[in-house]
Order: structure tokens, then sequence, then C-alpha cells
């Protein structure tokens, strides 16, 4: 007997989970668009395509709006480490800080939990 995986599918858990785009969407947000800053190119990106599918599914009042957001654009950031062996960590800032210099001593406080610290 040979069994078709996709209709004893549909007939299991009903063409919701088989037949929804959700995946699609997710891989197109977030494989093919990518990390989406505010206020990013890829941001506009990510309105087009959510525009693009509801103009699809026939949504006449679908609109992109501009707006103004303040936020600056993270390229690279480090951390140096200086002690008995130099060497920088690669980190990710918040658009929302600010950037700054800051030399002090590092203390490590492990995953900063309460009994931690």
């Amino acid at each position: 007997m040979v069994v078709e995986w996709l209709s004893a599918e549909r007939w299991l858990m009903g063409s919701a989970s088989v037949d929804s785009l959700a995946s699609k969407h997710i891989n197109t947000l977030c494989d093919t668009i990518g990390v989406r800053w505010g206020g990013s190119e890829n941001e506009r990106l990510a309105a087009e395509y959510i525009k693009s599918q509801f103009d699809e599914f026939g949504l006449e009042a679908a609109a992109i709006e501009d707006f103004d957001v303040d936020t600056w654009e993270s390229t690279a950031s480090l951390i140096s480490i200086q002690g008995e062996e130099d060497r920088s960590i690669d980190v990710r800032p918040s658009l929302f800080c600010p950037p700054v210099d800051v030399t002090a001593p590092l203390i490590d406080v492990g995953f900063g939990m309460a009994h931690e610290l």
C-alpha cells in the first residue's frame, strides 16, 4: 500500500497546518529579509512584503505610512578587556543606547542572578 502523506496529514490534522502560510512568511521575514532594526532598510522591506501580502488577499486599504524614528545604526562594537590576556568581545548594543567610551574595572557577576550579585 502506498500512502500519500500530504493527503493523510490533511485528513488527520486538517488543512490548517498543512496549507498554512505561516512558515512561508516566517522564512521570508527572518531568512530572506533578515534583521530589521527600527528605521533600517530591512524594516522597510518587511513592511513592503507585509503590504504586498495584504494586497494579494484583496485588502483595499493596506498602506505604508512614513514616520520619524530617533535611532542610529550600529556597524560594529567591541568591549576590550585588558589584563593578563588582552582580548575583545563582540557585542550588539541596543538601538536606544547612545555610544559611550567607558574605562572601568570589569566585575564578573555570572549570569546576573540575585544570588550571584
